[in-house]
């Protein structure tokens, strides 16, 4: 009998460290399947970067009937990628300056749906050609039950922890404004679920990653969890 594909999530806050599990993880065999793919791709052609346009995602219960009318047309709606470019475009000025707030709730419903759409495509068939993922998000547990528990695969939740002050000086290293990673880190509302309650059957693997030293230590257990046997 084959042996299962392996689905691993990493999600925490912006700067808690998933960006470097993943690139671990890949380092370990691991494909790496990611939203970010779809906000490169919407962004592109107004030359905005991956942060300018992740501002306009409709994430933190900006749009609160997101998820459940996301749910209700999943695979019915013909959004595109080109849909999603033009909407990046016409406020592509203000998303410079991270303002969001020309997009309408419909514009913003249009961008989330195609991003998540696409990941879950590619997450499918990902999984048919028998690959190991791994996926990067922000804690929320509507994105954590779309991701997880849909799958014949072997599913794994990592859920990173940091304290903000270290997350805050991590962004600013990658070029993040001071003002706009002290926002995300401190204005943001982060869903801390119980994962036992959203993903039960997904096993739980939880780190803390504030230094260098943290880092070790996550990666020998990552070597010694997801390595090669």
């Amino acid at each position: 009998m084959p042996e299962k594909s392996k689905l691993v999530l990493v999600e925490g806050i912006t700067g808690s460290g998933k960006s470097a599990v993943c690139r671990y993880m890949k380092d370990l065999g691991y494909s790496k399947c990611s939203a970010g793919t779809q906000l490169v791709e919407m962004g592109a052609p107004s030359g905005l970067d991956y942060n300018m346009v992740r501002w306009a995602m409709p994430s933190n219960g900006s749009i609160p009937w997101f998820w459940p009318q996301f749910s209700m047309i999943l695979g019915h709606a013909d959004y595109s990628i080109e849909d999603a470019q033009e909407i990046i475009k016409k406020h592509a000025n203000a998303l410079r300056r991270y303002d969001t707030s020309g997009l309408t709730n419909d514009e913003c419903f249009v961008l989330g749906y195609v991003t998540w759409n696409e990941l879950l495509k590619r997450r499918n068939a990902m999984l048919e050609e028998g690959k190991n993922i791994v996926i990067e998000s922000v804690i929320d547990r509507d994105v954590s039950s779309l991701l997880l528990g849909r799958t014949d695969a072997e599913e794994y939740l990592i859920r990173m922890h940091v304290d903000r002050n270290v997350a805050v000086k991590r962004k600013m290293h990658n070029d993040w404004p001071k003002e706009i990673a002290r926002k995300m880190l401190f204005e943001r509302k982060y869903d801390f679920y119980s994962p036992q309650d959203i993903v039960p059957k997904a096993v739980l693997v939880e780190y803390r990653y504030n230094s260098y030293r943290d880092k070790l230590l996550i990666q020998e257990d990552l070597r010694r969890r997801f390595g090669r046997k």
